[in-house]
């Protein structure tokens, strides 16, 4: 699955997204809250399959041409690339997404809080 990530806030498009998921997945595309609910959360919901494990790797690159074409940039410009892969029970990988933003359209905030405190 392709296609780009809009905002009702923003007139700019915020990104382009691949999704790839197993074959025995596909039919999530014809869910009716599709381009609402993550995808990883419809297939938990249409099959039963739970993420046990996820992982996320955030790199920054020149733009692809005929992403920047979709998104309305020029070819080469910063783009921030985030790809996740999903894992279920035995570490089965069954989906893997790849957001492509332009400069200035995506922001990742990440919180920390220590769980376990020294003993003093």
């Amino acid at each position: 699955m392709e296609a780009v990530r809009r905002s009702d806030q923003f007139a700019a498009p915020l990104g382009w997204a691949e999704i790839y998921v197993l074959r025995k997945f596909a039919d999530v595309v014809k869910r009716s809250d599709h381009g609402r609910t993550p995808v990883h959360e419809q297939i938990a919901k249409s099959y039963g399959q739970v993420t046990e494990h996820a992982q996320m790797e955030i790199f920054v690159r020149g733009m692809p041409a005929p992403i920047a074409k979709a998104l309305g940039v020029k070819t080469g410009s910063p783009a921030l690339t985030v790809v996740r892969r999903y894992y279920g029970l035995r570490e089965e990988l069954f989906e893997v997404t790849i957001t492509t933003h332009p400069e200035g359209r995506y922001t990742y905030t990440m919180d920390m809080q220590r769980s376990l405190r020294p003993r003093l």
